[in-house]
């Protein structure tokens, strides 16, 4: 998922021209923090016991990019 990730950041900074790029999710998906991490997305924050999910609370992870992060990085 890492190249889709990448094609993904390419659209959006370069023809959508958005300033930052956000992802949010569950503290159980290793696989998604992994390729979010891989592709240069900060970890910026834990909202604690914010959902619920199957009747148990769940933090909810919050990753970010900014398009000067980025920076010119081939697809």
């Amino acid at each position: 998922y890492k190249r889709q990730v990448r094609l993904m950041l390419h659209f959006g900074f370069r023809s959508l021209k958005l300033y930052r790029i956000y992802a949010s999710l569950f503290c159980s998906n290793y696989a998604s923090q992994h390729v979010l991490e891989k592709n240069r997305f900060t970890h910026e924050g834990t909202l604690r016991k914010a959902l619920v999910r199957r009747n148990k609370r769940c933090d909810l992870l919050n990753y970010g990019i900014l398009r000067t992060e980025y920076g010119d990085r081939m697809v």
